[in-house]
């Protein structure tokens, strides 16, 4: 390799998401999410959407807790 060569760029590495409880209705790109959803994003969608996205743990926990609930209901 010569002086004025650069060795070859590694590929960027995936953006980290972080799981979001959805407050009020929001589309995300092509995808309409109703509030309690718990969803994926990246950090830039999460600071873009931040009245309608909530990624504290206990607020995750609660929505995920309200599907599992409404779930464990349907099987009765």
């Amino acid at each position: 390799m010569s002086e004025n060569q650069n060795p070859p760029a590694n590929p960027p590495a995936a953006e980290k998401k972080i799981k979001a409880r959805v407050l009020t209705a929001v589309t995300i790109g092509e995808q309409r999410y109703q509030p309690n959803d718990v969803i994926a994003v990246d950090a830039k969608t999460l600071k873009a959407h931040a009245d309608q996205l909530d990624a504290d743990a206990s607020a995750v926990r609660y929505a995920e807790g309200l599907k599992k609930k409404s779930s464990d209901e349907i099987e009765d």
